[in-house]
């Protein structure tokens, strides 16, 4: 049997359904060489794991009795892979016959891409932010507020461009750089671990890179809407520990009082505007993100506080 070039890792929380769509299109794929998928289940309750073992035995299961979060489950399939590539890869995507193919050609070819991923649409096409050229920060933070660009123009790009970070979604990472910076960081329970990593490879010398001629469809969010304003909060918790980790407690509190002073500021004038003319279903969906991000940027601080970052309990 040919050894594996390429291990796909999917982490699934209750997307039965899609996840059986996408590991038919990962079985779907054209290759050269040989790869193994292994499915790590976080304890979902809509039969995902019975599913996928019916249907896809020759996938390798790990049923975990809890949800640990994306970077820890990762983890357990990143350690029992003897390929020299792995892919992480969400559920929620629909992959092409050719992508295995062409990610693995681009590593091959790319000798210090330490990551790399490509452009994720929407089913109807639309695109997807799939790269930052910023690592989470006073930048980022910015970038989320609309107060600053964080992507050129690349809508026709075909060629690979350098980045600060791509998303984990689908993320092709190289197991010898893997090596030189260690696993994800399971402090991040679901955002920015995918930052963290990349970071730390370009840290370590290597590059990253967002791949714009290679497409994957990427439903998005399918776990985290099963709790309602869960990936906002998590965005907050994660962008605050990223901060702490890499900047120190200063620039992380800077980040607090900016985040904080622009959703007071949008609160306020959300609010302004309802007394005004009205309320509006927009007036009541940016108050209700506001006050998501608002708790998650408080529960974070305190979290930071008490050294006990990780998922919101």
């Amino acid at each position: 049997m040919m050894a594996p070039k390429l291990t796909v890792c999917i982490v699934s929380w209750n997307t039965r359904d899609l996840l059986l769509e996408c590991l038919r299109t990962v079985y779907s794929s054209v290759t050269n060489f040989g790869f193994e998928v292994t499915v790590v289940d976080n304890n979902s309750d809509d039969g995902s794991a019975e599913a996928v073992a019916g249907k896809y035995p020759q996938t390798r299961l790990i049923r975990n009795r809890d949800n640990p979060g994306f970077a820890a489950a990762n983890n357990q399939a990143i350690k029992i892979s003897k390929a020299p590539y792995v892919l992480l890869l969400n559920p929620d995507t629909v992959i092409l016959p050719d992508l295995l193919q062409a990610l693995v050609d681009f590593m091959e070819s790319y000798p210090n891409a330490g990551a790399a991923g490509p452009k994720l649409v929407f089913p109807n096409g639309a695109i997807q932010d799939s790269y930052s050229l910023y690592p989470p920060g006073l930048e980022m933070i910015l970038v989320h507020h609309g107060l600053k660009k964080d992507r050129p123009d690349d809508k026709n790009s075909k060629n690979p461009i350098k980045v600060a970070s791509i998303m984990g979604a689908c993320m092709i990472v190289r197991e010898k750089a893997m090596s030189a910076i260690g696993l994800m960081d399971e402090n991040f329970f679901l955002i920015f671990e995918e930052a963290d990593w990349c970071y730390r490879l370009i840290q370590h010398g290597w590059e990253v890179f967002y791949l714009p001629d290679l497409k994957v469809v990427h439903y998005q969010g399918q776990s985290e809407k099963q709790i309602p304003g869960s990936g906002i909060k998590e965005t907050q918790i994660s962008l605050l520990w990223f901060m702490y980790k890499h900047y120190g407690p200063v620039i992380c509190f800077l980040g607090f009082v900016l985040t904080m002073g622009i959703r007071l500021w949008w609160c306020l004038k959300t609010a302004a505007k309802s007394v005004l003319f009205g309320e509006t279903n927009e007036a009541v969906s940016r108050q209700e993100q506001n006050k998501y991000v608002i708790l998650g940027q408080i529960t974070g601080l305190h979290r930071l506080g008490k050294k006990n970052v990780g998922r919101i309990k």
